[in-house]
């Protein structure tokens, strides 16, 4: 870290994958210099495919030592006390026996699809949720996971925790919940009362979000500015 504090100034130019990490480095880096260009994904979309009767949330991605188990668990057990709750699970991991065991034990349903990586599979997992699950221990220095960008590219709102860009980007953009520590009820309360004209809102706040910001097309549209600069 010395090493890179002491000469990162000198490239001709520094891009930083969120804006959380530019502001760390940003002392070191000439403004001009510095830019913040967020990864891409391909816009998926999925049909909505799901039972009115309960609410189904999904988790993507490495299950390790990184993740929020305990705010998973306190969180689905008090959307489960109101309506009936679903968490599908895609993916592996050391602490997946953990997660899959810890929600088990509150009363909600888990569906365990293991790892898939065909967009098909997906399609049809992403189908039947309506919230995906980007919320991790807070010692985790990140502001934009490559689990919330595949949540976006599936039109999936958020129900996250990341600081930074994430935390940003659900509250100025409307596209689902911040959730914080001890405020699980107050959050399961909100969804579970939602109507579905708010909750489709969400959706088509995420799609905007997603054309806007993390469609491929924009970022590449993004680097040919900066090159151009150089």
């Amino acid at each position: 870290r010395s090493y890179r504090d002491k000469y990162i100034g000198k490239a001709d130019c520094v891009l930083s994958e969120c804006n959380l990490f530019a502001d760390r480095i940003r002392r070191f880096v000439p403004e001009t210099k510095l830019h913040t260009v967020y990864l891409c994904q391909e816009h998926h979309g999925s049909t909505l495919n799901i039972d009115e009767n309960r609410i189904s949330f999904l988790y993507c991605g490495s299950i390790n030592n990184i993740i929020n188990i305990k705010l998973i668990t306190s969180f689905l057990n008090e959307v489960n006390q109101k309506k009936k709750a679903v968490l599908h699970v895609i993916g592996s991991g050391e602490q997946k026996d953990t997660l899959l065991q810890n929600v088990k034990d509150t009363g909600v349903e888990v569906i365990d699809h293991g790892p898939v990586y065909e967009e098909e599979g997906k399609q049809k997992i992403y189908s039947q949720c309506q919230y995906g699950l980007n919320l991790m221990v807070d010692t985790v220095f990140v502001g934009l996971t490559m689990k919330s960008l595949d949540y976006m590219s599936h039109d999936l709102p958020l129900i996250n925790n990341i600081k930074g860009d994430t935390w940003n980007l659900v509250d100025q953009n409307n596209i689902g919940i911040n959730l914080e520590n001890g405020k699980e009820e107050e959050a399961a309360e909100k969804i579970v009362l939602m109507n579905q004209v708010s909750y489709e809102k969400y959706r088509q706040n995420v799609i905007d979000l997603f054309n806007n910001s993390f469609d491929k097309s924009i970022i590449i549209k993004q680097l040919d500015r900066i090159l151009e600069d150089l």
